[in-house]
């Protein structure tokens, strides 16, 4: 019989320790999700969606062309090849080259489209590191934008 009388004096202080863990638990998560810190990617989310529907319509067109502007990547020259296709005369577009390297942002660049008169442009990629790198063309031609993505692996 005295066990019962030391098990009945426990139930008590087991539910006030339940309740101040309880109680613990909601402070600390409070705490956390106060210091959490919820900014925003851009402080124009807005124009940003914008400007990322214009970049889904870039694709689009690019998406609807008969012929795609082509990349040929040599790792043994160490060379990049840029082809338009005829019905995009060389003087015609403009726009940029971006070198994308998704594990090291520092070793991003851009260089300017520069085609010769066959619409061809040779791009040296010895300075390149080796890895994985996303190539972004952005050009304009005939009064519209267009947007191409393409990877490349530098051995």
């Amino acid at each position: 019989m005295p066990e019962d009388k030391k098990s009945a004096k426990g139930w008590p202080i087991g539910i006030a320790v339940f309740y101040a863990s309880f109680v613990l638990f909601l402070l600390a998560a409070l705490f956390l999700t106060a210091m959490d810190q919820d900014d925003l990617v851009t402080k124009d989310y807005y124009a940003a969606e914008q400007r990322y529907q214009e970049q889904i319509y870039r694709q689009q067109r690019t998406r609807a062309l008969h012929e795609k502007p082509r990349l040929f990547f040599s790792d043994n020259e160490q060379l990049l090849t840029l082809s338009f296709p005829e019905e995009f005369p060389a003087a015609s577009v403009s726009g940029t080259i971006t070198f994308f390297r998704p594990s090291e942002a520092d070793l991003d660049h851009t260089i300017p489209i520069e085609l010769d008169d066959s619409g061809v442009q040779l791009i040296e990629t010895a300075q390149l590191q080796k890895g994985r790198w996303k190539v972004k063309m952005l050009w304009q031609a005939r009064g519209l934008e267009y947007y191409q993505e393409e990877v490349i692996v530098v051995r």
